[in-house]
């Protein structure tokens, strides 16, 4: 097969990786041929139509004038739960016969639109709406004008009793023209079928008018009808549907599952020469899930341990005593399994818990699949997922089909090696010992598609289970064998596109991994933000000495000195001239216009650098805060960048705040298990139902992983204290301006002291909110400013003070709580300041400059 052959056989294969439970891969493993039908529904939802083809928006033009709405040469049409389909059907056919200009387009026109008026004027007290009155018919002399009208009228006159939820009169008027020679009839015989069945107007409520079993009769007559326009039968098929789905009885969901059945297992010459046949494989897959749900006991599908509510579930259990794909389909997960989707977060190795009824799966497993290495049988390779023990020799079966499937396209031949290859690594690493990982790793090492998603997904779990269950030692040796740092600094690190180690979450693990900064160092890639909750632990020596390495690529590099620098400014300590310098050649773009000079060292009295932190928003505490690393100059959401203010979010992301040990704690535990255990941002000391293996390991895990990750040893608790006592910029920033104007000093001078006021108060307004209220310091800085400088513009352009933003009172653990808002505060007046506030002034402004200093 060509290249690109190739990448479709093993996406579609990927896909099989995730779901192995659907009816693509059983088909693929059977021999019954996987037809490889994309995603997508053969029904249409009625409610909206979208459409770019010029004559049917013109037949919607024509037939709702008012609801149309156009973007980017899409024409969207509202129909306000008016069923348009046969409508635009009638409409094309009469101008085909008739031409546009005929006067009985415009009659036919306003009678449907009379029609319509019930359905899109309704009143929602009673979902009921008077009947219309149709226009009176049109005088003709025309035979064939009369014939049509004579058909017309009757099939409008009953949708409109049925958009007024006359429903019974309806079904009769519809069953009425079904019986005729009615060029409608088999619209109007669905319609009766479909109000008998229950359907209403906003085709979310269910009232049934007669007994289910008759609904699905009729519904399957009218499908094997061969006389009825394909339109009409399809109607009928998804009917069946929303019977099951409505009534949820027994017997609707019976006659649903036998129908998604039956579509699953149509030949495949039938599935890849019939548009409808795809459509309805395509929906019956795709919908599948919501026929049944995973037991508590995954045994209860053999056993009849099935709550009686869940009679979807039953009927597909039903069906599994005699039809292969159903068992196949309803068949209990492996607890190895990897994700489904997106919202699935799937189960790690290190998550694994034996489900209840795990005995019977296997006994079950061992009557389908006595010969685990008969890959000619399906249920072989189920046998191989479920498996809690290691069989060396199935290694001989595993080469066999990864060396087929680079020679070959059957679909099942690639299904069956990356599901085989995947677990039989799985059962290798967890119960094979030094051999089993041993054979493992050779295999992953000598892999023809190292970028793939089954090699990334076996490593990664690999890694995951060895690092959580202590083998730290046994981790570092397969990074090495497998070359995982010299792929990670291989991959493309100055674009989005993220290559196979970054993408699978393998680099995570290698950072954990690292033993010291010549192995940290090759996995930076001018993305630190990536993994700022591991790297953000780093102390400022370590974020100084990374910034100075000329192999650390120069945004990361940009970042550790940004960080390093205002870390110690904050903490009121001295930047020394070599720090200074770094931060300076590393980050012209902010750094620029800056007051201070670069080789000097920054103390904490400096005003210079007190006028150029004021006005550079972009410094903080974390290695990056909320994305401003990814501003774009130039679109139409630029983003703040690292120069200007983020109006968007002013709790953290403007200067900085108080280090929240929990907060951060929690973040470094979240990135701890989200790396190592595979769980998506929870934390893995919430306390489940049952005991996993990370119950069980994470803390010997996090005994090691401590000591042992350079990563983790390279914090500074004396510092972290620090950061963590340390107030919000917008007061240390306010008060030391404050301190500036009020004692600039024998030889000081008063330049730039307004802008500086003024630039302070911004910061009240922008800057940390949660870590208390900024109104004592702020109006300080307000009064001082227009007392001083009243004609200044920088006194022009404050015309308010700040106190709470939003949530500004903090809890203990500087949480947010007591949300208010009480929006902008009104400007105080002008007077001089009285004595009692000048003396609360000199008191905040004396503690704070002593405790800075």
């Amino acid at each position: 097969s060509t290249v690109a052959d190739r990448q479709t056989l093993m996406s579609t294969a990927a896909n099989a990786f995730h779901d192995p439970q659907s009816p693509d891969v059983y088909r693929a493993l059977s021999g019954m041929g996987d037809p490889e039908i994309g995603s997508g529904s053969a029904t249409f939802d009625d409610d909206f139509w979208s459409t770019t083809d010029p004559t049917e928006i013109a037949l919607l033009r024509r037939l709702l004038p008012s609801n149309e709405s156009a973007a980017d040469g899409s024409y969207w049409f509202n129909n306000s739960n008016c069923r348009v389909k046969q409508p635009l059907e009638t409409l094309r056919q009469r101008i085909e016969m008739l031409g546009a200009k005929s006067a009985y387009i415009d009659q036919w026109i306003a009678v449907q639109r009379a029609a319509f008026s019930a359905c899109s004027d309704r009143q929602d007290s009673t979902h009921t709406s008077k009947v219309p009155a149709l226009p009176a018919a049109m005088p003709t002399h025309d035979k064939r004008i009369a014939r049509l009208q004579l058909a017309d009228r009757p099939y409008q006159q009953a949708t409109a009793l049925f958009y007024a939820s006359r429903m019974a009169a309806a079904a009769r008027a519809f069953n009425r023209i079904a019986r005729s020679s009615s060029p409608h009839r088999y619209y109007a015989r669905y319609m009766a079928i479909a109000i008998e069945a229950g359907t209403q107007v906003d085709r979310y409520e269910y009232k049934p008018l007669v007994a289910v079993s008759h609904s699905i009769a009729d519904a399957r007559r009218l499908l094997a009808d061969q006389s009825a326009p394909a339109a009409v039968r399809q109607y009928a098929y998804e009917l069946i549907g929303w019977i099951g789905a409505n009534n949820q009885g027994l017997e609707a969901r019976r006659a649903q599952v036998r129908q998604a059945l039956d579509a699953l297992e149509l030949p495949l010459i039938k599935l890849t020469s019939d548009t409808q046949a795809q459509g309805h494989y395509a929906d019956a897959r795709d919908t599948r899930k919501f026929l049944f749900s995973p037991l508590d006991d995954a045994a209860g599908i053999w056993n009849g341990d099935i709550p009686s509510a869940l009679t979807g579930t039953r009927a597909m259990a039903e069906a599994a005593r005699t039809d292969p794909l159903a068992e196949w389909m309803i068949f209990p997960r492996s607890p190895f399994s990897p994700p489904t989707d997106a919202w699935d977060s799937g189960n790690s190795w290190a998550l694994a818990t034996e489900p209840k009824g795990a005995a019977r799966v296997r006994a079950e497993l061992m009557r389908l699949a006595p010969d685990p290495a008969n890959a000619a049988n399906p249920w072989a390779h189920e046998t191989l997922m479920w498996s809690n023990s290691y069989n060396p020799s199935l290694w001989v079966m595993v080469d066999r089909e990864r060396a087929r499937a680079m020679t070959t396209s059957d679909q099942g031949v690639l299904d069956a090696s990356d599901l085989d290859f995947y677990h039989q690594a799985r059962t290798a690493v967890m119960y094979g010992g030094r051999l089993g990982l041993d054979a493992a790793v050779a295999r992953l090492s000598a892999s023809a598609d190292r970028d793939g998603l089954i090699w990334a997904g076996a490593v990664s779990e690999s890694l995951r289970y060895l690092m959580s269950t202590s083998r730290i030692a046994d981790a570092r040796e397969m990074r090495d064998r497998l070359g995982l740092n010299a792929m990670a600094q291989a991959e493309d690190k100055t674009v989005d596109t993220d290559g196979v180690i970054r993408s699978s979450g393998i680099l995570d693990l290698l950072l954990l991994l690292a033993e010291d900064e010549d192995h940290l160092v090759p996995l930076l890639s001018n993305r630190s933000y990536d993994q700022a909750p591991l790297l953000n632990r780093l102390s400022i020596n370590e974020l100084r000495h990374l910034a100075e390495r000329s192999g650390v690529p120069m945004e990361d590099r940009a970042a550790f000195a940004r960080t390093a620098w205002t870390r110690t400014y904050a903490l009121g300590r001295t930047v020394d001239a070599r720090l200074n310098r770094l931060m300076r050649t590393l980050n012209p773009e902010i750094t620029g216009d800056w007051l201070s000079r670069p080789g000097e060292a920054i103390k904490p009295g400096n005003r210079d650098a007190l006028q150029d932190v004021l006005k550079t928003p972009g410094l903080n505490l974390p290695i990056d805060t909320y994305g401003r690393h990814r501003a774009i100059p130039g679109s139409l959401a630029p983003g703040p960048g690292l120069q200007n203010i983020d109006h968007n979010k002013r709790d953290e992301t403007n200067w900085w705040c108080p280090w929240r040990t929990q907060t951060n704690d929690d973040l470094l535990d979240d990135a701890l298990a989200g790396t190592i255990a595979d769980l998506e941002g929870d934390t893995p000391f919430d306390a489940d139902d049952s005991p996993s293996l990370w119950d069980q390991h994470q803390e010997p895990f996090l005994r090691a992983i401590r000591a042992s990750s350079f990563l983790l040893r390279s914090s500074d608790a004396t510092e972290i204290t620090a950061l963590t006592k340390l107030r919000s910029a917008p007061e240390i920033l306010t008060l030391r301006t404050i301190d500036w104007v009020e004692h600039p000093g024998l030889f000081g001078g008063r330049k730039g002291q307004a802008d500086a006021l003024a630039a302070a108060i911004v910061t009240t307004r922008w800057g940390c909110d949660w870590a208390g209220a900024h109104g004592v310091y702020s109006r300080a800085a307000f009064r001082l400013l227009h007392q001083r400088f009243p004609l200044s513009d920088a006194a022009k352009r404050t015309k308010y003070w700040f106190d709470c933003n939003g949530a500004c009172d903090a809890d203990a653990d500087g949480e947010k709580k007591n949300p208010r808002d009480p929006g902008l505060p009104s400007a105080p007046s002008l007077p001089s300041v009285p004595k009692r506030e000048k003396a609360l002034v000199r008191v905040i402004w004396s503690v704070a400059s002593t405790r800075l200093q």
